[in-house]
């Protein structure tokens, strides 16, 4: 059977759940002995023998096996199921309209709120009458494959675009280059946009620095064709990309935020602060607003504040928060100590 023999480590592991089988312990205040049971995934001669445990793990959970090793066919079938449950996941938000915008706030150099950034959730209700904000990094994957996510960025820019018609403040929502290739999500955008052609003018696209920008034609006539109805233009997550300083002079925008990574230690690591400090004096050059993400905590912010940015953002402030009104308030609240 050769080297690895993958029989006996299977029995090994069978014997070994059947000793564990054999424990029973005792909790103080519960009467009697419990039971233990478990299930064991098992990865052999794998690269990442962790995570491939975990996934034969999962597997033999879903399966109700007692044991499971690792194959790249659970792999694959781990994952076709993922994909399947967060389809039909994101099919039942659209049709319950359960996909919504979260708001974090963005002040000023006197702590005023004055803009606030816009982020996707899905809401998912529990069996207690309860419900979850579930993040797009779960589900956004999907949703592009399946074709489903210019449907999810329409019903938040629907509940977008009527907070902006009743506030005064600015709104940023963030647009990839893949949005821009787009055509259908394009049309729906502007399509969206016209029906609030009075408010477009306190609406900022953040564009990912990071992203490498595939046809700088395509760019051009994206950014040309919105800037006209008054959009403004933020180079998101700057100084971590691959093309810094030219995508600024391509794009000319009116604000540059700067990313996180480079601010959350920005009042210990020197070389960050160095960064930072360039990154402001080159911004200002171009007459780019500097805004500083990832402000956690006081010291942060009265360094990125010495340095010269105009705008700040981060859990020091607020969390992300479904209601404009709510967060407001909770600002308002605690505005004495910033």
């Amino acid at each position: 059977e050769g080297f690895l023999n993958i029989k006996q480590y299977e029995k090994d592991m069978r014997e070994l759940r059947s000793i564990i089988d054999k424990f029973k312990i005792s909790i103080h205040g519960v009467d009697g002995l419990i039971d233990i049971d478990a299930t064991i995934g098992l990865s052999i001669a794998q690269e990442t023998p962790i995570s491939t445990a975990d996934i034969a793990l999962r597997h033999a959970k879903t399966t109700h096996k007692e044991c499971i090793t690792y194959t790249t066919f659970i792999d694959n079938t781990v994952e076709l199921k993922d994909s399947l449950d967060w389809t039909g996941k994101i099919k039942n938000a659209i049709a319950s309209n359960h996909i919504i915008p979260v708001y974090q706030p963005i002040v000023n150099r006197n702590g005023e709120i004055i803009k606030f950034e816009v982020l996707m959730r899905m809401l998912e209700l529990d069996d207690n009458d309860g419900y979850t904000l579930i993040s797009p990094d779960k589900f956004l994957e999907v949703a592009i494959v399946t074709k489903q996510y210019p449907k999810l960025f329409s019903l938040m820019l629907d509940q977008l675009l009527r907070e902006v018609k009743r506030s005064d403040k600015l709104f940023s929502i963030n647009i990839s280059f893949a949005d821009m290739h787009d055509m259908h999500f394009v049309r729906m955008l502007e399509n969206k946009l016209m029906e609030y052609s009075d408010v477009t003018d306190r609406i900022v696209f953040e564009i990912l620095e990071s992203e490498a920008i595939e046809d700088i034609t395509k760019l051009k006539l994206f950014l040309a064709r919105f800037k006209k109805t008054g959009i403004k233009i933020a180079i998101d997550d700057f100084g971590t990309g691959y093309s810094n300083f030219a995508n600024v002079l391509l794009v000319k925008p009116d604000y540059i935020k700067i990313d996180g990574s480079l601010i959350k230690n920005i009042d210990t690591d020197k070389e960050a602060k160095a960064m930072v400090k360039s990154i402001i004096y080159f911004s200002k050059e171009f007459k780019a607003k500097i805004i500083a993400e990832y402000i956690h905590n006081e010291e942060v912010f009265n360094v990125a504040k010495e340095l010269g940015v105009d705008e700040f953002q981060g859990y020091y402030f607020s969390a992300p928060i479904e209601n404009i009104d709510k967060v407001i308030k909770e600002f308002d609240d605690k505005k004495d100590d910033i």
